[in-house]
């Protein structure tokens, strides 16, 4: 029996790697694979492990607030007390392994999987690293990074593999009949989807609902739009009249790729992995506090291959989003040719080439 231990951040973000990962090791292992994740309690995480039939534990831990002091008082000490949680449960589960997929909540299981010796493995989806991983570095046996620039960040360059950010294999496989038939949607209309990342992004939301009249108004255009944590926005799309569908989480991110024509969303490292893969033009809004402005990076690289279009958050109040989304949907060959350019970016098979490694590093078959 192979039995791994998970831990993310308790965003979608930090979870869909980890997802990759292990339905990897349970499609070479089948039923010889055991796989429990740590949790925080978020409903969110809960909801998507237990959707995936994983087995959860949960220990206290809490994000640390950049630029505030009163706020992070009680941080060490309930850091601590994870800690001596997480040590708990590893011994409880007694797992092969540990991976840690970025966020807080790595920080005390793959410090745990140290302190009873056994092996910890990081992956790392920002092209800067985060405070997690860049602490847990020297912990780490094997930490596999999406970007190069991330090797500079954590600087134990020597334990760095580029393997990209693993995505849910079915990404770009499924026909776009399947996607419009998962969400209810008209055949005969082109899909707008919309979302900012698991919980949502308020600016991205406010333009949307303040648009959804002009959105309206555009022939055979129907939308799928994620509002994530602002359910108020689900009631604004539904009063509108507008066509296609508002929901707080799309649980089957598949086939709302395979649904759209066009994408409109932030620039996080995962969400660009997934685009690539689905081989979808897309409309960029990074996330304008990201560290270093790591997703403004993230998105230029998609600039520069003509696969997207970038709009900084600042402009979003000003900008005629209908009128930008409009041009692209009528020009057939530009469509074609940014989800061309975005097929050629993406790095397929980063789950495979990730569970190889440790493979290899277990010394399993």
């Amino acid at each position: 029996m192979k039995r791994v231990m998970f831990a993310g951040g308790g965003t979608g973000g930090h979870l869909f790697p980890a997802f990759a990962i292990a339905e990897e090791i349970k499609r070479r292992a089948g039923a010889d694979a055991r796989i429990r994740f740590f949790v925080t309690g978020r409903d969110l995480e809960q909801r998507l492990i237990s959707s995936r039939g994983y087995e959860m534990t949960r220990i206290h831990v809490k994000g640390l607030k950049r630029g505030t002091t009163a706020g992070n008082i009680m941080f060490f000490p309930i850091l601590l007390i994870g800690i001596i949680e997480a040590v708990a449960k590893v011994i409880s589960f007694n797992p092969d392994f540990v991976v840690g997929t970025g966020g807080y909540l790595s920080f005390p299981a793959v410090l745990a999987a140290k302190l009873t010796s056994r092996p910890a493995f990081i992956q790392e989806q920002n092209s800067y690293a985060g405070i997690a991983s860049r602490k847990l570095a020297p912990y780490a046996d094997l930490i596999f990074i999406a970007y190069e620039d991330a090797a500079r960040h954590v600087k134990w360059t020597e334990k760095c593999i580029l393997s990209g950010n693993p995505v849910n294999p079915q990404i770009g496989k499924v026909e776009p009949d399947a996607g419009v038939k998962e969400f209810g949607l008209d055949p005969d209309k082109r899909t707008l989807l919309i979302f900012g990342g698991s919980q949502g992004a308020a600016s991205i939301n406010q333009k949307v609902a303040d648009s959804l009249e002009q959105f309206k108004q555009v022939k055979n255009l129907q939308m799928i739009w994620q509002v994530g944590e602002a359910p108020e926005m689900i009631g604004r799309f539904n009063e509108s009249g507008m066509s296609g569908v508002a929901l707080k989480f799309i649980e089957n991110m598949p086939a709302a790729y395979a649904a759209a024509a066009l994408i409109v969303c932030r620039a996080g490292a995962l969400t660009l992995s997934e685009v690539t893969a689905a081989g979808k033009p897309s409309i960029l809004i990074p996330f304008p506090h990201a560290t270093d402005d790591h997703q403004t990076k993230n998105a230029q690289s998609l600039v520069d291959a003509d696969a997207a279009i970038l709009v900084k958050d600042e402009q979003l109040p000003d900008l005629n989003l209908v009128s930008l989304v409009k041009q692209l949907l009528d020009d057939d060959s530009k469509l074609m040719q940014m989800g061309m350019s975005a097929s050629g970016l993406g790095r397929r098979g980063a789950g495979e080439a990730i569970v190889q490694r440790i493979y290899e590093f277990m010394g399993w078959r």
